[in-house]
């Protein structure tokens, strides 16, 4: 209701910061070179790519600064939430630290969960991710010095590691367009936070969009996959696997089918193909036909 009334009170007008990350975000989308118009047949790559047409179109027409409340956002991104998970977090030993994590923001104005109104349902489900992970091996995520994640969606995830205490390096893969969107929210969370952008962890984020980018052999702490590498094309997991030594952790969520692939088959593969790691495959009782696969590497 809240982003209702700021934009019939405030409907063209930006703060400096504002205009400037908006202006930013809409230079940077015209810069990118066109996609190919050849997307109809309904194929996990297709489908990214009309997810980017989208967006583009959503960044250089709509007002950013309501980016949560956009279709496409909302269809591809955004979990309503489910009591389960902040039932799990309010019940666990760290729950003053999952609390910490949960902390809304103003930026993109997320529709908050009316359990728990200071957070949304979808940042709950990103700290769910992190318990179980946290839960299943014990870890201490603030100690964590490397993380890597593929598709990061709108920069949630990376937003909440930093409200739970991650000071390290934090990279993220993904399309161009998303990178932008994930850069934009990220710098937005900042100014409306008055922390100092260039000095800050999160300033330090790395943005990545090209498997060749990606250092030969990275071995980061935690490699954390939430509902994106099992909507890449199969070519696309293999070459950005292929680039990797042995994370410490391993992160996926994952739904068991997405268009023509059968993910239930290819992460069990993918387990079998990795017998250097301690696994723990389980699904998600709340959420049926989607799993968690997490990985340990043995000492």
């Amino acid at each position: 209701m809240h982003h209702k009334i700021h934009k019939l009170m405030h409907p063209f007008t930006f703060n400096p910061g504002e205009k400037m990350l908006v202006e930013e975000l809409r230079n940077a989308i015209h810069s990118l070179p066109e996609i190919s118009s050849d997307i109809e047949a309904p194929t996990a790559r297709n489908a990214w790519l009309n997810f980017r047409n989208n967006l583009r179109h959503q960044i250089l027409e709509s007002d950013p600064r309501y980016f949560l409340h956009w279709p496409i956002i909302l269809h591809t991104m955004f979990y309503p939430g489910n009591k389960v998970e902040l039932d799990a977090l309010r019940e666990s030993e760290q729950w003053q630290l999952w609390k910490k994590g949960l902390e809304e923001t103003s930026v993109g104005y997320p529709i908050r969960y009316k359990e728990f109104p200071s957070s949304s349902g979808n940042l709950i489900h990103h700290a769910y991710l992190a318990y179980r992970l946290s839960s299943v091996f014990g870890i201490k995520l603030a100690g964590l010095k490397t993380i890597f994640e593929f598709g990061g969606g709108y920069g949630s995830n990376a937003r909440l590691f930093y409200q739970l205490g991650f000071i390290g390096t934090y990279t993220i893969f993904d399309l161009p367009e998303f990178l932008l969107l994930q850069k934009f929210f990220l710098r937005d969370f900042c100014e409306k936070k008055n922390i100092d952008w260039k000095s800050s962890t999160l300033g330090k984020t790395q943005f990545l969009s090209e498997v060749s980018f990606v250092p030969e052999y990275f071995s980061p702490d935690l490699f954390v996959a939430a509902w994106s590498l099992s909507e890449s094309p199969l070519e696309v997991r293999e070459n950005l696997l292929e680039r990797f030594k042995k994370p410490k952790y391993i992160a996926i969520a994952y739904q068991q089918t997405f268009r023509e692939i059968d993910n239930l088959s290819y992460f069990n593969d993918l387990s079998e193909r990795m017998p250097d790691y301690e696994w723990v495959h389980e699904p998600i009782a709340h959420q049926a036909g989607n799993f968690f696969l997490f990985g340990k590497r043995k000492e």
